[in-house]
């Protein structure tokens, strides 16, 4: 019999295979953490923390590099990470190179509309 300790000990922050396609998840929190990289330097990171789990034991967190806190930035129209609190994003796991080689992430889209034909007059809500 095999059992899934992750039940028990969950991780803490959103990786790309937790997510078995786009997930959606709304922010409850932005914070900053010291957290040690893989390097075993500390340096502090912002992150959103989720009002829901995004899978089955996982984690309610995910840490905010470049590329997700710029796209955070375009897609809700600001930098002002209280405006963020409320909003829904998707989350969807991706390749990417990094570090001389090909490794998995998760890349943050807003939600869109889903109904209807988008123009450039539509004012989009998140």
């Amino acid at each position: 019999m095999q059992i899934n300790v992750a039940k028990y000990y969950p991780e803490r922050f959103v990786k790309a295979g937790h997510l078995s396609g786009p997930t959606r998840a709304t922010i409850e929190d932005v914070f900053e953490d010291e957290l040690t990289n893989s390097d075993g330097k500390t340096e502090e990171k912002a992150i959103i923390r989720f009002a829901e789990p995004v899978c089955k034991h996982g984690p309610t967190e995910l840490v905010l590099n470049k590329g997700r806190l710029q796209a955070l930035i375009e897609a809700i129209g600001t930098g002002e990470t209280g405006e963020w609190i409320g909003k829904t994003i998707t989350m969807v796991p991706d390749k990417v190179q990094a570090f001389g080689r090909i490794v998995d992430t998760v890349i943050v889209k807003p939600v869109l509309p889903s109904q209807g034909t988008l123009t450039d007059e539509d004012d989009i809500q998140f």
